[in-house]
């Protein structure tokens, strides 16, 4: 799971509803034509592709332009998304648990540079390995991804609250020093939660709800701990390389799950554009510049009439973005129940038009191209005339990644020869990359082949001896 927090320098409603909207907003457009058209246009194109299911708000200041839903949240029951549906954000969570530390600060409660064993006693990696707040909110912590962890995953069942995860993330080693380095972590952002359980004497679903949710009248948001998981939220899915839309087999969440619809964010994207009901201006400014101490702009005007604020937060099943263009007003949320990169190539697009440039509708994806000329025409007919099969349909092997990606791709559907055939093309293309020979590698030992396997990790340490998988891999199959 991931998410990104940037800045920029210079950086279903009715028919009638839209188009209510568009004529009012007509003369910022200029030359740049009917946007809400060109937006549902290339929206339709995606869904059409099945490059995304979700809903789109798009909101020129604060008042939407356009905003409709795609797809379904159950695909097996056929439920529509709809414009309230709840879509789990993945770690835009992190975002909330930030705002609710940031609220801790202007409460004097907290100071960015206090270490965690002021709060939780007894939890510390050593003297020479303090944890601040500042580095768990900057991932400098050291700290790693619980959800990865062998112990979170022998007793996640057991886990009910956010206490229980301390245990595990305690007995996690350090990867660096603190302060020295950056790496996503999730148990950091947990850290934070208990801190804020702890310094607000409430559970953290309680937190959210009174800080954040209720004065913002955002009903139909909330958190889901490992076993709570609301089912009316929208179900996560991948679409698979023959163009069949299956759950994504890693959507069963773990640990914290916050969810939210398009609706209760743009009430977010108000409060934190204009508003000072949670938080204020400083606030804000440290906040969506992540400089918790001290910023470059001088203060909150300058910086709301020039940058652009932006979360783009993905987990298995979901992919999210949330932009808010200062200068311009402009707001745009997407909320998928598609894997990534369904959110970003909308969010592309929008931008595009939204900003008058010139864009392109997608193809299909390449892997799913390949798919399907090689089930159109076989795979003897598409190793002999990849070449002229890309350019005619305006696709390029540009790296190694794209059979690769089209291979593993295979191998998820169980067409394991069409799989090494593609491997086999990758490695005669990209001899000279170590990932080729691995992935072949792979390939072998999945389809039971273990002496091929083994000459191809080979290979891969011919080319780079200090490959650390492939020597894992010999090792493993008694070759080393």
């Amino acid at each position: 799971m991931k998410a990104k927090f940037f800045s920029r320098v210079i950086a279903h409603h009715s028919s009638s509803f839209i188009i209510f909207f568009f004529l009012f907003f007509q003369n910022i457009f200029g030359q740049q034509g009917n946007v809400v058209q060109q937006v549902d246009s290339a929206m339709n194109h995606l869904v059409k592709l099945k490059m995304f299911s979700g809903a789109v708000v798009i909101a020129i200041d604060n008042k939407p332009i356009y905003q409709k839903a795609f797809g379904f949240s159950d695909y097996r029951e056929k439920l529509s998304n709809r414009l309230n549906t709840k879509f789990y954000l993945g770690n835009i969570s992190n975002f909330f648990t930030a705002l609710l530390i940031e609220q801790l600060n202007q409460e004097n409660k907290i100071n960015f540079s206090d270490t965690i064993d002021k709060f939780i006693p007894g939890f510390s990696f050593g003297d020479e390995s303090k944890i601040t707040i500042l580095d768990l909110l900057n991932d400098k912590s050291g700290l790693g991804n619980y959800e990865f962890d062998k112990e979170y995953i022998k007793q996640r069942n057991n886990i009910k609250s956010i206490s229980d995860f301390l245990p595990i993330i305690k007995s996690e080693k350090l990867k660096f020093i603190p302060g020295t380095k950056t790496s996503q972590s999730s148990s950091g952002f947990i850290i934070l939660d208990a801190i804020i359980e702890k310094l607000y004497h409430q559970n953290i679903k309680d937190v959210l709800r009174n800080k954040i949710f209720d004065p913002l009248k955002m009903n139909e948001s909330g958190l889901c701990i490992d076993g709570d998981n609301n089912a009316e939220n929208a179900l996560g899915y991948n679409v698979l390389i023959n163009g069949e839309v299956k759950q994504s087999a890693d959507f069963n969440y773990k640990g914290l799950a916050m969810y939210s619809t398009i609706e209760d964010l743009l009430k977010l994207d108000k409060e934190m554009s204009t508003g000072n009901t949670i938080l204020s201006e400083e606030g804000k400014l440290r906040l969506f510049t992540r400089d918790f101490l001290a910023f470059k702009n001088a203060n909150w005007e300058n910086y709301s009439s020039s940058e652009t604020f932006g979360i783009e937060g993905t987990a298995p099943g979901t992919d999210n973005i949330w932009y808010h263009f200062f200068k311009e007003k402009y707001t745009i949320i997407i909320l998928s129940n598609f894997n990534q990169p369904a959110a970003k190539d909308v969010n592309y697009l929008i931008k595009m038009i939204l900003f008058g440039r010139s864009y392109f509708l997608p193809n299909l994806p390449q892997s799913r191209f390949i798919y399907n000329q090689i089930k159109k025409n076989g795979m003897k007919y598409f190793l002999n005339h990849y070449v002229e099969i890309f350019r005619k349909n305006h696709y390029e092997i540009s790296d190694f990644h794209t059979l690769d990606n089209a291979a593993q791709g295979m191998l998820q559907i169980n067409e394991n020869k069409w799989a090494i055939d593609l491997l086999k093309l990758n490695a005669g293309l990209f001899s000279y990359i170590p990932r080729v020979y691995n992935s072949l590698a792979d390939a072998f030992l999945h389809t039971n082949q273990k002496m091929e396997a083994i000459s191809n990790y080979k290979k891969t340490l011919k080319i780079d001896p200090q490959n650390l998988y492939a020597r894992k891999m010999l090792i493993s199959l008694g070759d080393l």
